[in-house]
C-alpha cells in the first residue's frame, strides 16, 4: 500500500527509462509484469517507479496510472519506439507511443502529466494565412483565386481598391482553388474584432476540402480530371452533390451568426457564378448578390462572364475587380 505520492516515469523498453527515472529519484525501480503482485503488496511511503507497455499488462499498465500521484511522460530518444512505428495522431492505437500517449491523456484534467510537449500532436493542415495588420479596425478579405489575386497585379485587386477607399489594412484570406467551408474556417478561427469590416467574396459552391496522404487538398470540379484517382477517396458525384452545397451555404450562416456576435460588419458576396443557387442565397444573412453579365450561348443556355479577364486568361481582370470594389464600397456605406 502507498502512503505517501507516487510517481510514475512512463516509456518505452529501453535502459534510458530507468536513466531518466533514476534522476529525479535514485531509489527508482521498475514495475513490470514479473514484480506486479509484489508491488502491490509492499507498503510504500513517497516512491517513484518506472515502467513500460512491453513491461507490464495493459491492465495493471491502466491500474498503476491510475494510483499514481504524477505522471512523467519519457518518450525515447529521438522517438524511436521499439515497434520502430511513427504515431499517428488520428490513429492512437497503430503504434505504441500512440497507446502510450493515450493511456497517459486519459489523466490530463485529473493529475499533473510532465513532458506534454514531447507528445506527437496531429499536423496543423489547415494553418491560418494571413494575420492581423493592426489593432484598429481592420477589413478582411476573404475567397478564393479571385480574391489571392490571380491574373492581376497587387494593386489591381478589389480588397486593395477597397481598402484603399474605406482607408483601412488589410488581411487577405484566400487560397487557389479554396471553398466556401475552408474560407469560413480562416474567418471563424482569425482574430477577428469589433468594429473590423470583413468582405467575403464566396466562391462556387461545388468545392471542398479534404485531407489526402497528409497534406490538405482543395477540391473543385476540374480536380478529377488532374487526379483520377481522387474517385477512389471522393467521388465526384459527391463533390457535386447538394450535401456539398448546402454545406457550403451553411458555412455563411454560421459566419453571419460569429461576426454579428463580435460587432464585425460583414458582407458576402458572389465573386464566382453562383446564380443557379440566388434563391437559396438570397435568404443567407448580409448576403449581396453581384449582377454578373451574361449572354446566351449556341445551345440557349444563361452564361456569365467577366467583364475582362487577367493575364492568366482565366481570372477576372481589372475592370472586373474594379466593379467589384465598387459595388462592395456602395454596400459598406449602408453596413
Amino acid at each position: 500500500m502507498i502512503t505517501g505520492r507516487l510517481t510514475v516515469f512512463v516509456g518505452d523498453v529501453n535502459a534510458y527509462l530507468r536513466a531518466a527515472a533514476r534522476a529525479h529519484d535514485p531509489a527508482a525501480f521498475l514495475v513490470s509484469n514479473a514484480n506486479w503482485q509484489q508491488f502491490c503488496d509492499t507498503d510504500y511511503q513517497d516512491v517513484s517507479i518506472y515502467t513500460s507497455l512491453g513491461d507490464l499488462a495493459v491492465d495493471q499498465f491502466c491500474s498503476l496510472l491510475d494510483r499514481a500521484d504524477a505522471i512523467e511522460y519519457c518518450p525515447p530518444p529521438d522517438h524511436k519506439w521499439s515497434d520502430r512505428k511513427i504515431a499517428l495522431a488520428l490513429d492512437p492505437y497503430d503504434s505504441i507511443q500512440g497507446i502510450t500517449e493515450y493511456l497517459i491523456l486519459r489523466h490530463l484534467q485529473t493529475k499533473p502529466i510532465g513532458n506534454l510537449d514531447s507528445m506527437q500532436d496531429a499536423n496543423e493542415l489547415l494553418p491560418l494565412v494571413d494575420h492581423r495588420r493592426t489593432d484598429e479596425p481592420q477589413l478582411w478579405a476573404v475567397g478564393c483565386s479571385i480574391t489571392a489575386g490571380y491574373g492581376v497585379s497587387p494593386d489591381q485587386t478589389w480588397h486593395y481598391q477597397l481598402a484603399q477607399d474605406q482607408q483601412l489594412e488589410c488581411s487577405v484570406l484566400a487560397e487557389l482553388g479554396s471553398s466556401n467551408p475552408w474560407q469560413a474556417d480562416q474567418i471563424l478561427r482569425s482574430p477577428i474584432k469589433k468594429h473590423d469590416v470583413v468582405v467575403w467574396a464566396s466562391t462556387g459552391l461545388h468545392r471542398q476540402w479534404i485531407i489526402k496522404d497528409g497534406s490538405m487538398m482543395h477540391l473543385n470540379m476540374h480536380s478529377h480530371v488532374e487526379d483520377p484517382d481522387l474517385e477512389q477517396t471522393w467521388p465526384l458525384r459527391a463533390l457535386g452533390s447538394d450535401t456539398t452545397a448546402y454545406a457550403a451555404m451553411h458555412c455563411m450562416k454560421a459566419v453571419s451568426n460569429f461576426c454579428a456576435g463580435i460587432g464585425a460588419k460583414l458582407m458576402i458576396f458572389n465573386a464566382n457564378f453562383s446564380d443557379a443557387y440566388i434563391t437559396t442565397l438570397r435568404h443567407i444573412p448580409n448576403f449581396y448578390y453581384f449582377q454578373h453579365p451574361i449572354h446566351i450561348d449556341k445551345r440557349r443556355q444563361i452564361r456569365q462572364h467577366w467583364i475582362d479577364l487577367g493575364t492568366d486568361h482565366t481570372h477576372p481582370g481589372p475592370l472586373q475587380h474594379t466593379a467589384f470594389a465598387v459595388f462592395c464600397s456602395k454596400i459598406l456605406q449602408d453596413l
